[in-house]
């Protein structure tokens, strides 16, 4: 990254998962910093988040966010999440 952090990088990620992932039947569970802003992003460029892929922000990082993303974007509200709080690579 020569940029720092921008929407064009999740957004890459998320082609190849749907790519690598497209004819088999299972759900991916996407955890990022922003997640809110990049599904706002996405939604406004008229592009959809492939079936079957799930967004949310980490535990941690959902509180510095305002109280709606908070209800929609948390680990702890969507289902499939489970425990995880998506910060492991932050530990690091």
């Amino acid at each position: 990254m020569t940029h720092g952090e921008r929407l064009a990088y999740p957004k890459f990620i998320i082609r190849e998962l749907e790519k690598r992932y497209k004819n088999k039947n299972i759900n991916l569970h996407f955890i990022y910093d922003i997640a809110c802003v990049l599904f706002t992003h996405i939604h406004k460029t008229g592009e959809v988040i492939p079936q079957g892929i799930s967004m949310a922000v980490p535990a941690f990082h959902v509180y510095g966010h305002k109280l709606q993303c908070q209800i929609m974007y948390s680990t702890r509200r969507l289902p499939g999440f489970g425990l995880t709080d998506g910060e492991g690579m932050e530990r690091l």
